[in-house]
């Protein structure tokens, strides 16, 4: 387990000043989750907005993507975000984000639409 996130740890370039997006995938049962959680537990400290989010699939099957992105936003942004209803983030938020250092875990993330749309065409 510890060399495992050590080498996701060495992937996420943590001087970088960039996007930077790393996936784990795989099997069910072989310790993404737990591998992701570990890496966030260490690190999430270094980042000024962070989330993790668990569950991704269940929680988009269940109330939309669009409640996902709020969720994430709000978590990351430690503020009530505004419903969205757009795929485009209006200005006022990209500028809170981009003057942030920030760490998001989307764990159980089963849709590749899905991913586009909450990590963005740059991420």
């Amino acid at each position: 387990m510890q060399s495992r996130v050590k080498h996701i740890e060495s992937l996420l370039s943590f001087g970088s000043t960039g996007v930077l997006t790393v996936g784990i995938w795989g099997m069910g049962g072989i310790g993404k989750s737990t591998t992701a959680e570990a890496v966030y537990k260490r690190n999430s400290h270094k980042f000024e907005g962070r989330y993790f989010f668990r569950d991704v699939r269940k929680e988009s099957k269940s109330h939309g993507v669009f409640h996902v992105r709020k969720k994430i936003l709000g978590g990351v942004l430690e503020t009530k975000v505004p419903n969205i209803d757009t795929t485009e983030l209006p200005p006022d938020i990209k500028r809170m984000l981009q003057r942030k250092k920030v760490l998001i875990v989307l764990d159980d993330v089963s849709d590749a639409q899905d991913l586009k749309f909450l990590v963005g065409e740059d991420g």
